[in-house]
Parts: structure tokens; C-alpha cells; sequence
């Protein structure tokens, strides 16, 4: 038995186009799956463009400290809100030996703008180079292009 009709028996017309409704159903969300899966894989392959880019940079040290000056540009569509950097110092071998952080002046920086960074960090005597990673004034990591090593003059 299966359905609760005997082997054999015959169906319904009404039965019958539940069946095929359902089987119809069926193949076209697996058909869909199939046309679909390629272009969302594709999607999530793709890495998404920057969101900050650092244009220029130059550190040189002065007694007990690092001066930066830097240049960063919004690459991405959306203005950033309190745009934070952070600068990690590094040891000759790549171990962060200090991390310190400025910001720019401008509070909000828009799409396709420019700023200027002109910050005085701790110098850490054995550090060689640094690299930068950049937040918004709500903590959220921007993606960034140019992100470092950078040496340290």
C-alpha cells in the first residue's frame, strides 16, 4: 500500500493533479536552485572594493617620537563618520609591539574625499615598521587598501 491506495489502483483525477502540482513544485525549486547557485557563488567569491584607501605616508622619528603624516582618501559611496587609524608597530620579524591610534579632522568624510593625518606616536625602540587599519566612529572595521608594511625613517 502506499498512500493508502493498493498497489495497481488508480487515482483520482483530483489526486492526480496534487501529484503533479507537487512534483511540478518540486522541479522547478531545484531548477531554480540550478540557475541560481552559479551567480551566488560567483557573488560571494568576489571581494568587495575598499572602503578607505591610503594614499601617501611618511614616518620618521624625532627623540621619543614617531610623526606620521598620511593622506587617506574615501574610496568607497557612503560618507565616514569619526574615521579612526590605527597603527601597529612592528618588530623586525613582524611582531606587534605596540599599537596606537589618531583620527582626522574633519568628523565626516565623504565619498571621494581626502584627509590629511598628522600624528605624533610613542616610539617603541625596536619597532621597524608599522601597518594601519582604519574604524567609523561606531567601531566598524572599513576595509582598506595600502594597509602597510610601512617603515619607519
Amino acid at each position: 500500500m502506499h498512500n493508502g491506495k493498493a498497489e495497481g489502483e488508480i487515482l483520482s483525477s483530483e489526486e492526480l493533479e496534487t501529484k503533479l502540482v507537487e512534483t511540478m513544485r518540486l522541479w522547478s525549486f531545484l531548477l531554480l536552485l540550478l540557475v541560481l547557485l552559479p551567480a551566488w557563488s560567483q557573488k560571494r567569491g568576489r571581494p568587495k572594493p575598499p572602503d578607505i584607501e591610503l594614499v601617501e605616508v611618511k614616518a620618521r622619528r624625532d627623540q621619543d617620537r614617531v610623526k606620521v603624516d598620511a593622506l587617506v582618501r574615501n574610496c568607497g559611496t557612503k560618507p565616514i563618520q569619526g574615521l579612526r587609524i590605527y597603527f601597529d608597530f612592528r618588530a623586525p620579524r613582524g611582531m606587534v609591539m605596540t599599537r596606537q591610534s589618531g583620527g582626522i579632522e574633519p568628523e565626516v568624510l565623504e565619498p571621494g574625499e581626502e584627509a590629511e593625518i598628522r600624528v605624533q606616536l610613542h616610539d617603541h625602540p625596536r619597532a621597524v615598521d608599522f601597518v594601519v587599519s582604519f574604524e567609523d566612529s561606531a567601531g566598524r572595521e572599513l576595509r582598506a587598501a595600502r594597509t602597510g608594511p610601512f617603515p619607519i625613517e
